[in-house]
Order: C-alpha cells, then sequence, then structure tokens
C-alpha cells in the first residue's frame, strides 16, 4: 500500500489508478488499489524479494496468464457464438412475431444452459440492466449457451413451437445431467 501511494503518479503513467475505500478490520478507512496487468507488474518490480514477495509475485503472475488465457478463450467463443446467435435470431423472426420473442429463446438457452436467465445473471454479476449478458459470462457458460442457441435454432427449424423446443431442450438437459 505504501508503494502504491509513493508511486502513485507512475502507477498512472500505465493507465488510470483505480481503488476503493473500505472499513478494516480495525475500523479505520483504508483505501485498496485496483491495478491493471502493467501497474501490478511495475509495483511488484518495486518489491524486494523476501520468500512471501517471492510467492506473491509467483501467484500474481500465475493469476495473470490464467485470466489472459480466460479471456483469449472468451473472446474466441464469442466470435463463434455470433453466426449462430444470426442464425437463431433470424429463425425466431421467420417463425415467432411476438413482441417478446427474442427474450424468450433467449432467456430459454441461458436457463437451460446456466440456470438463470440473462436479467438474473446480469443482476447477480452486477451489470447494468442493458447490458449483453454473455459479455459477462465465462469461456464454459459461453460454449453452454452457444450450444444452447445452436440446438433451438435447429427445432425452430423444423416447426416446432415454443413450447415443443423447451420440452425438448429440457429433457435433453436432464439426459445430460444423469450422464454426468
Amino acid at each position: 500500500m505504501r508503494l502504491a501511494r509513493n508511486y502513485e503518479q507512475d502507477l498512472k503513467d500505465f493507465g488510470k489508478v483505480g481503488f476503493e475505500i473500505r472499513a478494516s478490520s480495525s475500523g479505520q478507512h483504508e483505501k485498496n488499489y485496483r491495478l491493471n496487468e502493467a501497474q501490478a507488474s511495475f509495483l511488484i518490480t518495486l518489491l524486494k524479494n523476501t520468500r512471501p514477495v517471492v510467492i506473491f509475485k509467483k501467484e500474481l503472475v500465475r493469476q495473470f496468464f490464467t485470466m489472459r488465457q480466460e479471456l483469449q478463450k472468451r473472446q474466441l467463443l464469442r466470435m463463434e457464438l455470433k453466426p449462430i446467435r444470426r442464425e437463431m435470431t433470424d429463425v425466431i423472426k421467420e417463425v415467432d412475431e411476438s413482441k417478446w420473442a427474442y427474450k424468450k429463446y433467449t432467456d430459454l438457452a441461458y436457463k437451460m444452459a446456466l440456470g438463470r436467465n440473462a436479467a438474473q445473471i446480469r443482476k447477480e454479476r452486477n451489470a447494468p440492466p442493458k447490458a449483453i449478458a454473455v459479455d459477462f459470462l465465462n469461456a464454459e457458460e459461453i460454449a453452454a449457451v452457444s450450444k444452447l442457441e445452436s440446438q433451438i435454432a435447429v427445432l425452430l427449424e423444423l416447426g416446432m413451437s415454443y413450447e415443443q423446443v423447451k420440452a425438448i431442450v429440457a429433457s435433453r438437459r436432464g439426459l445430460e445431467q444423469k450422464a454426468s
């Protein structure tokens, strides 16, 4: 914390320095810094290499690379999801003219894949109410939603109603859960 305060101007060279004020266990308020990868990397170079600092540095590096891999997977899956999503919305446009058709099928995909609809996911993850829920999913969740949206599109193309699609998707989900 002392180093972050002392070098705050230097940290700003790597982006905006975020922080939050929290009450500590002693009842005092403390400033917790939110640093990006470059800021954290710079700050750890300033620490002395005592054993706890070395352990901290190793874990920080491990976490940054784990997060980078996760973000890359998410980005790739989002690109793969776009044509699947487009296919589903195109089919919905052809078969269901109701006002809430897109929401209905999107929520079905989310609910069956993740157990929660898009609004619940946004709320749970502190996303703005109008945000795109998929932007707040991890790679595994995006893959699950993508799979369901693809299945829904195929079932709609076969001329099935919402109730039929829901029943089939729910029964397939039940079978998959029993298998795992």
